[in-house]
């Protein structure tokens, strides 16, 4: 999955709660009557929020339906053996509350439209490093973080994957008496989907902020 969309979506919408949150920060400077009068008479105005907000939930929208389109159409290639895969073990991360309905299927059941989650897994594949992956899965089947699971990783984009539901409970507690789940590194979700950028752009919209209002109170 292509990771872009999402951190530039973070990156836009920091910047803009960064600006939100520096247009509070002359607050705590001594102003001239005039300036803050204008300053915060504009303050008051809820734009910089409203727009905060609608740029978030349409960006974050959007790149959400995306990704979660094509884990849809690549997991149903992988199902069908179109698509080149590798079966790998996997501990459920973390579980949306949210679902989405679409296409969605397992190695068991064939893609129909219904709710899905997508949900994140730890896997540790056998041929490369450990790594974050997400699969949609419908929402009449229980996970929960922790549990193990057996999964069909996308060779072509190792971060998208299929549940394999045909594993056995004897696959299932072995995957979870692998001892490697406790020492093993897993890369963060956080800098994984644009944490950097969301501190990035906090900064840089709070700097920016600050900036336009000493050119303003130096104008006043």
């Amino acid at each position: 999955m292509n990771w872009t969309g999402v951190r530039a979506t973070t990156a836009v919408s920091a910047f803009l709660l960064g600006l939100l949150l520096g247009a509070f920060a002359p607050a705590l400077l001594p102003l001239p009557g005039s300036f803050a009068t204008v300053y915060f008479g504009v303050l008051l105005i809820p734009l910089p929020l409203c727009v905060m907000l609608i740029v978030t939930a349409v960006l974050f929208g959007r790149v959400r339906e995306n990704g979660a389109e094509t884990i849809a159409a690549r997991a149903e290639g992988i199902a069908s053996g179109t698509l080149r895969s590798e079966t790998t073990s996997a501990l459920v991360w973390r579980v949306p509350m949210l679902a989405r309905t679409g296409p969605v299927g397992t190695m068991l059941q064939s893609p129909t439209v219904a709710p899905a989650r997508l949900v994140q897994f730890r896997v540790l594949p056998a041929n490369s490093t450990a790594r974050l992956a997400h699969a949609l899965v419908p929402v009449h089947i229980t996970l929960a973080k922790g549990m193990p699971a057996a999964l069909l990783l996308d060779r072509a984009h190792p971060d998208l994957a299929l549940l394999d539901d045909r594993a056995t409970p004897e696959t299932l507690a072995a995957v979870n008496a692998d001892p490697r789940w406790t020492t093993t590194k897993f890369p963060s979700a956080f800098a994984h989907q644009g944490g950097r950028e969301l501190l990035i752009g906090l900064a840089a919209g709070f700097v920016t902020a600050v900036i336009i209002a000493l050119i303003l109170n130096a104008a006043y």
